[in-house]
């Protein structure tokens, strides 16, 4: 619970101890204003001393911190640095640099991180003050420093998750310098090759104003296209990507289908990690799912994409207003059964859009006969009179031999036909404008819902 609140917050045996359970608890539900208003009542009791007002202090400067408060945590934080040795003191230094960076005293914060270098030269949190001073540099308009700050933040931590902001900061301060080639080298990496598409986004705008600027840039070769192509696909920007190795693909027709098809797998097992891992808005991505298996099937891979289909209705829980997508694309694989089970299953339920009533019916036509066909078709009758229902349950009919059955579908056609003739304005009112068409009674129209 404690991480899930406030990632590096220290363990609860380090923080304020039993005289302050309310006020520890009431911070662990994440009422944070509410805690902070206990700690400030505990703290102006004059009784209130030794290691417990030390542990509150420290509490208080951390959710200072995370309301914006900064001078107040900066303050709180100073006392805890000022002791000679606590468990806390490393951690508060480092944070009362951060406070006062945030509350626009750069130099207080770069002589603060000196003087943390200074007491805890192997400390835990000496990256992190190293990118504080390179942020209060920046704020300082000393970009040769930052940039140098920042740089040497990543050569010691090249997977740090940070790592793209900060290359983008690193690119911004040598535009700003007016170092506009190196700038450029540095937004063309990131545009090429990242994992957030706001960078790639903030690169792309920041390459085209220094173009704008009168910068030439080199053209970018196909490999490098590549890299980006596989970026925006890593990136969750899934059509851009298709379109531009579409687009290397038409230049390259010598490579052949294989590598649209090695791309699309690819597409769909980040996305179905993704999925997994909980990492994602679901329903767009399912969406994307299915786009991906019609491609499939359009490349002539219907063993791939049935089965992407099948996996992921299977294994996804995919809402009903998402089966669609789903459905079509198992038909367009060939799995014509599979898809009018999942039609039928939207129908049955009364989750199936109207207008997709009739091809349910059709496609029961062509796989389970004319009487099942029927069958349905009465069922649909409750629903909706659409043109394409009705042809489709006249010709089960004639299939099937039911004069009867024939006859009713025909009267319905007539009866559904003047219903649509009663919502058409006479030709005087269409030109004029001026009216409306003509009424009709109540429940006219009650079975004639055509998209």
């Amino acid at each position: 619970m404690v991480t899930t609140l406030a990632p590096g917050f220290p363990a609860p045996s380090v923080l304020p101890g039993q005289g302050l359970p309310d006020a520890v608890n009431t911070f662990l539900s994440g009422d944070l204003r509410a805690a902070a208003r206990e700690l400030d009542t505990l703290l102006a009791r004059r009784t209130f001393r030794g290691d417990e007002r030390t542990r509150a202090d420290f509490l208080l400067g951390w959710i200072s911190l995370r309301l914006g408060h900064y001078q107040r945590a900066s303050a709180h934080f100073y006392r805890l640095r000022k002791l000679e040795e606590h468990p806390l003191r490393e951690m508060a230094a480092h944070l009362e640099a951060r406070a006062d960076l945030l509350r626009g005293r750069p130099r207080t914060a770069i002589a603060e991180c000196g003087q943390y270098a200074a007491d805890f030269p192997d400390g835990r949190y000496s990256d992190e003050c190293q990118l504080i001073r390179a942020d209060a540099h920046l704020a300082l308009g000393e970009r040769a420093a930052a940039v140098e700050l920042y740089q040497g933040f990543l050569d010691l931590n090249p997977d740090d998750q940070r790592r793209e902001g900060i290359s983008l900061r690193i690119a911004k301060a040598l535009e700003d310098a007016g170092e506009l080639k190196a700038a450029a080298r540095s937004y063309r990496a990131l545009f090429l090759e990242h994992h957030l598409p706001t960078t790639g986004l903030a690169a792309d705008a920041a390459l085209q104003r220094i173009e704008a600027e009168g910068l030439d840039l080199p053209t970018l070769s196909d490999d490098q296209l590549y890299v980006r192509a596989c970026s925006l696909r890593d990136s969750g920007e899934l059509e851009a990507s298709y379109q531009l190795f579409c687009d290397l693909d038409d230049r390259h027709p010598a490579a052949g289908p294989e590598a649209t098809v090695q791309w699309l797998l690819a597409a769909a097992a980040a996305i179905e990690q993704w999925i997994e891992d909980d990492r994602v808005n679901v329903d767009p991505c399912l969406q994307a799912l299915a786009v991906i298996a019609r491609r499939l099937a359009a490349a002539d891979q219907e063993d791939a994409a049935r089965e992407l289909v099948r996996r992921t209705v299977e294994s996804s829980g995919v809402d009903p207003s998402d089966l669609l997508w789903f459905a079509d694309a198992a038909r367009e694989a060939g799995d014509v059964a599979y898809a009018t089970e999942l039609e039928r299953g939207l129908f049955d339920e009364r989750r199936l859009s109207i207008h997709r009533i009739p091809d349910v019916v059709r496609a029961v036509l062509e796989s389970d006969g004319p009487a099942a066909a029927l069958e349905l078709a009465e069922r649909a009758s409750e629903l909706t009179l659409h043109e394409r229902l009705l042809e489709v349950a006249q010709e089960a009919a004639r299939s099937l031999g039911d004069d009867e059955a024939l006859a009713r579908w025909v009267a319905l056609e007539a009866e559904a036909e003047v219903a649509r003739e009663a919502l058409r304005p006479p030709e005087s009112e269409e030109n004029e404008g001026d009216s409306g068409p003509e009424r009709v009674k109540p429940g006219a129209l009650r079975r004639i819902r055509t998209p």
